[in-house]
């Protein structure tokens, strides 16, 4: 009796240690939920477009995003006049996640310029869009109502 009563206080030990590791598991979404789960926060967002391996050329491989670096992306962009834009890639390390990052916040700038002195309504847009990592997770986020948008890509993770 006190062999197995020593037994269920070692489990119990060994289960509150792991509890209290300090480690999370991180929800892994696939890209395309992610920039979905955007869109589907915005009341007043254009048309978008699905970004394919054609388009993926010029609006990313141009910043230095090669698909060597990525298990996976998923983007749509708005075209004409408007800066919406959502990208979500998973890098396959952080190395390769931190030249993402340095890469959307270069397009970020250069939309930035794009827009100047443009469209006013695309600038404000632009000047509240952001560049946000979570993990190997890099995201590009320019939506009209970018609150809605955080809490929508948050709720994924």
């Amino acid at each position: 009796m006190k062999k197995i009563l020593a037994f269920i206080l070692a489990g119990a030990m060994a289960v509150s240690f792991a509890a209290c590791s300090g480690e999370t598991t991180t929800a892994q979404p696939a890209c395309s939920d992610v920039v979905k789960a955007v869109v589907s926060s915005q009341t007043e967002m254009e048309q978008t477009v699905e970004c394919n391996s054609d388009t993926f050329e010029v609006y990313y491989s141009s910043y230095g995003i090669t698909s060597d670096m990525l298990d996976d992306y998923s983007a749509v962009y708005t075209g004409g006049a408007y800066a919406d834009e959502i990208a979500v890639f998973k890098a396959k390390t952080k190395e390769d996640a931190g030249k993402v990052k340095e890469a959307l916040e270069a397009r970020l700038e250069k939309r930035s310029k794009d827009f100047e002195g443009y469209a006013p309504e695309e600038e404000a847009k632009l000047a509240e869009a952001e560049v946000t990592a979570k993990g190997n997770y890099v995201m590009l986020i320019i939506v009209p109502d970018i609150d809605s948008a955080d809490k929508a890509a948050d709720s994924c993770f």
